[in-house]
């Protein structure tokens, strides 16, 4: 009988990667979770399908460890505190994955990466993120999410809104309608991508069902709890400082600023993203931002 194949999820105690774990293990896949600090498998579903590890994306040594029996793995970029680990990191994923002769890379650009943005600076180094790894002769499946979802759920971005205070982030107009990408939608996209290096090359524009205003966002929380929000959009100046503020790091309060500058500046359905192609493709079915959204209480 041959050996079921492993397969690795990096920064599996990121917000990003934590429900690619668990939905792996759900599927009955056999999965290695990988991060800085050993994870504690008790916290995902059929913890006998896991195996975690410690591994440093800064020790190449300990990336080709990590990589070590391993089919496909998936890969996201964590925050930086300084400008040069991703280029740190990126290395020694690459030449560790060459080396261990890995099947299929999955990585996710965190965000959009394409040209609609024109030169936003965060759009930019997610295109360069893309074009890198496509270019780096791995075999690689890039999945380009929207804007996530959960970003309503973070006390960063939208600080109080879960505990049923008013909504300020996304920092738009309440006619401009939105495609968000639920964690959970990713992790669907991403346990379909590892296995199907057939699709190697790709990359894909992935998001959860529907494109919600803010007011509709507010008023669907609201009508599943006992909030009475208010949608009440900042600026993107006003946001950007605010990050600036909670990081400490003013060039992530700038790319967020201008980010959201060129989002006001497309035209009104310029987020709305029709991501049927990759449903077919993967041969997965996205939820509804609804569904999502429920899912957290």
């Amino acid at each position: 009988m041959s050996k079921r194949p492993t397969y690795a999820v990096f920064n599996a105690n990121s917000d990003q990667a934590n429900p690619i774990v668990a939905e792996a293990a759900r599927q009955g896949l056999q999965v290695r979770a990988i991060s800085r600090n050993e994870p504690d498998k008790s916290q995902w579903p059929n913890p006998q399908n896991i195996e975690t590890k410690a591994s440093d994306l800064n020790s190449f040594w300990s990336v080709f460890s990590a990589l070590k029996g391993i089919r496909a793995a998936f890969w996201h970029l964590p925050t930086p505190l300084d400008a040069k680990s991703p280029s740190i990191w990126i290395r020694n994923l690459i030449i560790a994955a060459h080396m261990r002769r890995l099947n299929l890379l999955v990585i996710s650009t965190s965000g959009p990466s394409d040209a609609r943005f024109d030169d936003a600076e965060l759009i930019t180094n997610n295109k360069k993120l893309e074009d890198g790894f496509l270019k780096s002769g791995l075999k690689v499946i890039v999945l380009r999410p929207t804007v996530y979802l959960e970003n309503l759920k973070t006390h960063a971005l939208a600080p109080g809104f879960v505990q049923g205070e008013d909504l300020y982030y996304p920092p738009i107009s309440n006619d401009r309608r939105i495609s968000y990408t639920s964690h959970q939608d990713q992790a669907i996209a991403a346990i379909a991508a590892l296995q199907r290096p057939d699709l190697a090359g790709k990359s894909f524009d992935i998001s959860s069902k529907g494109a919600p205003t803010g007011d509709e966002i507010v008023a669907y929380y609201n009508t599943h709890t006992d909030a009475n929000a208010q949608f009440k959009p900042e600026s993107p100046t006003e946001l950007g400082a605010r990050i600036t503020n909670t990081t400490g790091i003013p060039q992530i309060g700038n790319m967020m600023r201008e980010l959201y500058e060129k989002i006001n500046a497309m035209p009104e359905n310029g987020m709305v993203l029709e991501a049927s192609k990759a449903e077919k493709a993967l041969g997965v079915k996205f939820s509804d931002w609804k569904s999502r959204m429920s899912e957290w209480q």
